[in-house]
């Protein structure tokens, strides 16, 4: 497109090269300088001497110029000055951002978290160096208060010159393309089952990195711990980067961040190497700093391929928060206090490892709730910005991110996974070179013991199942753990009803549970109740001993005991782990289970009943009874669907095997349906009962109870 002179509107620039990118990638292209893109008009003075004309001579139509403005169905808005005050706005714009008093305001008037999300250090950027950019699947937030919705934009942000050069603002144009994102997510969603296990196919040296890095982080009872992983954007499987944390005596942890140069099958070797030589020597040094490094300096000596590495260490006491940690060659940890203040600590050295200089250790005081972030390089290399720079964005970031100021909409209420996941997604919106590794650390006040006593009646596990389940929901443990440790719990309780002997004073049986994790981070659950337990019989009916038998294959160890004073007493021990985030993050919230089952009946053929909820002693009688009557009592093909499904007792497996006898009897189906790798469908399969994987498909409902 070439230039006009004569153009009221000023010289247009060349059309920008679109980034053809689809899909939530948060990602930014600088493109070709804009020079002289103006789409509102210059002041009298500013107008050039010639009367405004078009290519042909034609004067050209301020009315039509303007009509088509205001009909783009994409938002388009002119920002003038350093405030970015707004001089135009198209309906679109107004209509996006939700209000239509926007000319005449700033920016940060109008849109105030525009701050907090880098949004106006994106526009000064443009501003200043006069280099448009362009954003592809961008999330951000609108509004205020309860009015607060998140979206997802294209956006191309240009500089507006006037005629004569200077610089005049910016010129935006943003595109809501939430639906496709949301859609997109979506699919990541429904494909997330099938990606759980590694795939023969995946990439050998991704496989690798998954393989050397944690895939779990400890659950202690006075440090929150979480982390992130990303994958180098530029087409590299995986690279050098690692983190740990490791467990040491008295409560305290190791926490380490390091990156080998390089990426491949050798830097993910090498980093395998340095991750448990260190891991080895921190634990076997008993957390002396200044010896575990070096020990690793003796390790690595003159191998090159182990001295191109940078490494952050620290090790934390959560009692008193005492903090002795040693940089080498990276870049130090950042301490962020619950306001979102943040500070850096003093680098200390040596250069690189393998020199055989004699570490330095520095100290320092983590406070109560403060977080401290470890971090790689790829986090804060940006191509044009110096490290100063990035470093300041990192802390302005991650200090917003623990004080909930970035996206409060749906976000984490866990601090560090909060400073984890939005640090690296803001910062990596422009795209990332090299890996990104963060790992955060959080002095959390201890959760206190569990401590319940209900009555040994059926009525009662619902109640039992509840509280335990809120306790454990306490902890940052993966879903599956605390859902594991409450079935346990509620079938040991239920042996306890079905099982125990009254006590001999005719007083009722009553189940006193008590809990507390360890400074081991292991959680110890102990079921008592003041009868004995029967010996197991011959005549005992099919289902008994099952309870006991399930509860054990979902914890680290189960034990009976019997006091000397009397009574019986289940153990139950887990070691509590959360997830590390390796890859992209998804979107999506954990659900707690809730009380109670909802049965819903489908029309066929075959009929589907879906069952929602726990099903356990409380509720497997109704889920029973749907089934019996759904199956004409075996009579008719029937498909049991227990996706929804948080709890399966062995109650629950009771009420299936016998659903499965009738429809056997009948030469009927009767097939489950069950989330793979769910801990359903492992209880299913310990039971014998085969289940399959659900399949999307249109039905009527016709029943629900």
């Amino acid at each position: 497109m070439k230039c006009c002179r004569n153009d009221p509107f000023g010289r247009y620039a060349q059309p920008a090269v679109l980034n053809r990118q689809r899909g939530p990638v948060l990602s930014t292209r600088r493109e070709r300088p804009h020079r002289c893109l103006h789409l509102a008009p210059p002041p009298p003075s500013a107008m050039p001497g010639s009367a405004p004309a078009m290519a042909d001579g034609r004067p050209r139509d301020a009315a039509v110029v303007a009509a088509a403005f205001t009909a783009l169905p994409v938002a388009a808005v002119a920002l003038q000055g350093p405030e970015h005050l707004i001089v135009a706005a198209n309906p679109a714009y107004e209509t996006l951002i939700g209000r239509a008093d926007v000319v005449g305001r700033t920016v940060r008037h109008v849109i105030p978290e525009a701050v907090s999300q880098q949004i106006v250090s994106m526009l000064d950027r443009v501003r200043d160096n006069g280099l448009g950019e362009q954003l592809v699947g961008w999330r951000a937030q609108l509004g205020e208060g309860t009015a607060l919705r998140e979206v997802y934009l294209d956006c191309l942000i240009v500089p507006w010159d006037w005629p004569d050069g200077r610089r005049r603002g910016v010129l935006v144009t943003a595109a809501d393309v939430s639906d496709r994102v949301r859609a997109h997510h979506e699919e990541q969603t429904r494909a997330r089952h099938a990606e759980r296990r590694y795939a023969a196919a995946h990439d050998l040296t991704l496989e690798l990195q998954r393989a050397l890095l944690p895939a779990h982080l400890p659950v202690l009872p006075a440090v929150e711990l979480s982390a992130r992983y990303l994958v180098a954007a530029l087409g590299q499987a995986a690279g050098g980067d690692w983190f740990d944390a490791v467990q040491l005596d008295h409560g305290r942890v190791g926490l380490v961040v390091g990156d080998v140069v390089g990426h491949g099958v050798a830097a993910s070797a090498a980093m395998g190497q340095l991750r448990v030589v260190l891991r080895h020597a921190l634990q076997s040094r008993h957390g002396e700093l200044a010896a575990a490094v070096a020990d690793l300096d003796r390790y690595i000596g003159d191998d090159p391929a182990l001295r191109a590495t940078t490494l952050c260490v620290a090790v934390l006491d959560p009692q008193d928060g005492a903090l002795t940690y040693c940089t080498i060659g990276h870049p130090p940890p950042l301490l962020v206090n619950p306001t979102g203040a943040a500070r850096y600590l003093t680098p200390t050295g040596p250069a690189h490892p393998g020199s055989g200089q004699p570490p330095t250790v520095g100290t320092d005081t983590v406070g109560p709730d403060d977080v401290l972030l470890l971090y790689s390089d790829g986090l804060i290399d940006r191509a044009g910005q110096r490290r100063r720079q990035t470093l300041e964005t990192l802390a302005t970031v991650a200090g917003d991110a623990a004080a909930n100021r970035i996206m409060p909409l749906g976000a984490s209420m866990s601090r560090t996974e909060r400073v984890c996941e939005q640090t690296v997604e803001v910062l990596t919106r422009s795209g990332h070179h090299d890996d990104v590794t963060v790992l955060a650390a959080r002095r959390r006040t201890p959760v206190g013991p569990l401590s319940i006593d209900v009555p040994a009646e059926r009525a009662q596990l619902t109640v039992l199942r509840s509280r335990v389940a809120a306790w454990l929901g306490e902890f940052p443990a993966t879903s599956g753990q605390s859902q594991a440790l409450t079935l346990a719990v509620t079938e040991v309780g239920n042996n306890v009803v079905e099982y125990a002997h009254r006590r001999g004073d005719g007083r009722d049986e009553t189940i006193a549970v008590t809990g507390e994790l360890t400074a081991e981070g292991v959680v110890e659950i102990r079921i008592a109740d003041g009868g004995l337990w029967p010996p197991a019989t011959s005549t005992a009916g099919e289902g008994a001993g099952r309870g006991l038998w399930i509860a054990g294959s979902l914890v680290d160890e189960l034990r009976v005991e019997h006091p000397a004073d009397g009574g019986t007493v289940v153990v139950l021990r887990s070691r509590m782990r959360r997830l590390a985030h390796l890859g992209a993050a998804t979107l999506g919230s954990r659900s707690e289970p809730g009380p109670g089952v909802t049965v819903r009946v489908m029309a066929g053929p075959p009929a589907v009943v879906v069952v929602t909820g726990a099903v356990d002693a409380s509720t497997a009688d109704t889920v029973a009874e749907r089934l019996d009557s759904a199956g004409r009592g075996g009579m008719l093909p029937l498909t049991v669907d227990l996706t929804g499904v948080t709890v399966l007792s062995s109650a629950g497996v009771r009420a299936l095997f016998t659903a499965r006898d009738r429809h056997e009897r009948h030469g009927t189906a009767l097939d489950v349906l069950a989330e793979p790798d769910s801990s359903v469908a492992d209880v299913l399969e310990l039971s014998g009962l085969d289940a399959k994987a659900p399949a999307v498909g249109p039905s009527t409902v016709v029943g629900e109870h």
